[in-house]
């Protein structure tokens, strides 16, 4: 047996270790079609709370209809939805990016 410097053992009969070989080539990961594409619908429509607040407040309280008072309710149900949609179909490439950001 050899000890390495950083007092690691090595058998004698140790072998180096062989890249793992697949037979129908590496397992891709699984993803939604064109991700980038929603990921950047995604963060502008995360966005439109933060940016929108007030214009969105300015259209509620000066609608005439229905349609526009609840326009800002519907765009902020919309990209909450679509958002939880990406999260539960995007998988693991959500994940690395999660990993990236933090």
């Amino acid at each position: 047996m050899k000890t390495q410097p950083g007092g690691v053992v090595i058998h004698s009969r140790a072998q180096p270790q062989k890249p793992i070989k697949y037979r129908a080539g590496k397992p891709e990961e699984e993803e939604i079609a064109s991700f980038w594409v929603f990921y950047l619908f995604l963060f502008i429509g995360s966005l439109i709370p933060i940016v929108g607040v007030f214009p969105a407040f300015i259209l509620f309280s000066f609608a005439k209809n229905k349609f526009f008072k609840f326009l800002p309710l519907v765009l902020s149900l919309v990209t909450t939805s679509y958002a939880l949609y990406i999260r539960a179909h995007s998988g693991s490439v959500f994940q690395q990016l999660r990993n990236l950001v933090y």
